[in-house]
């Protein structure tokens, strides 16, 4: 086993079997999560961004506007997340934060040049798509997008009636 090695000194305390870690959930997901992030990160970023803009942009094509705390819903982040994620988006001139009826709401939606972003970087996220349905297979793929969705549905549910 190789050691994980820090400033080129050996840290044996930050061994740990990968058996210890095939049960925790969290790991295994945030493993998986980030493995996919880096494949669909490195075809978006020829068109200049990332997933996390990608997501954001689509998500206000298909809903914008859209208030902010429907947006952070939909995309499953906190608010202050969701701030974090847009400043980018906002200094890209991709998008317009706007105050809604209520003082209290802000509208996010699409610039003509966020169209064209997103639009562009779809071709992109087209190809990343087809990259991970070919690397699962697209049985696998169907599957892992079902197991996905029933995880959510049944934590959404478990979220709404305990303390998790």
């Amino acid at each position: 086993m190789q050691p994980y090695i820090t400033n080129t000194k050996v840290s044996y305390a930050m061994l740990r079997p990968l058996a210890d870690s095939k049960n925790c959930t969290s790991f295994r997901t945030k493993q998986l999560a980030r493995h996919i992030a880096r494949v669909y990160d490195k075809k978006l970023a020829r068109a200049g961004m990332k997933t996390t803009q990608y997501s954001l942009l689509t998500h206000v094509l298909n809903r914008g506007p859209i208030a902010t705390g429907e947006l952070a819903a939909l995309l499953g982040l906190d608010a202050s997340t969701l701030t974090r994620n847009m400043r980018v988006v906002l200094a890209s001139g991709w998008i317009t934060v706007t105050a809604g009826q209520d003082s209290r709401v802000h509208l996010v939606a699409l610039t003509e040049s966020g169209k064209k972003a997103q639009e562009q970087a779809h071709e992109h996220w087209l190809v990343a798509q087809q990259s991970m349905t070919e690397a699962l297979g697209e049985g696998l793929a169907q599957e892992l997008h079902h197991v996905l969705d029933a995880c959510l549905i049944k934590l959404r549910a478990h979220q709404d009636t305990s303390s998790i």
